[in-house]
């Protein structure tokens, strides 16, 4: 019998690249910005345009820490596709045949 390796779902794929780059586009930081009249406004950030903009401002603490955020989405969204991958075949077995 081949045993599996423990972290072969985190090998590169095209649908989780994919997927973790669709994640990663959208605007999901948000911040509360206080404007000169006392009042504010909610601005939106993606994660993508954030790694550049802390790169090319050669802010290294923050660059570091979206780094981590976006290998923690490739990671959920890695073991997101493999779990309904099996809840799917799960469900074909059991209601399909």
């Amino acid at each position: 019998m081949v045993q599996k390796k423990a972290g072969n779902f985190l090998k590169l794929r095209w649908t989780n690249s994919l997927l973790t780059l669709i994640v990663l586009a959208l605007p999901i930081l948000r911040e509360k910005v206080q404007l000169e009249d006392g009042g504010y406004v909610i601005a939106r950030y993606s994660p993508i345009v954030l790694v550049g903009s802390y790169a090319w401002l050669k802010d290294w603490y923050p660059f570091l820490l979206m780094l981590g955020f976006s290998l923690f989405v490739y990671i959920a969204t890695s073991t997101a596709i493999i779990l309904f991958g099996k809840l799917f075949k799960f469900w074909k077995m059991k209601f399909l045949t």
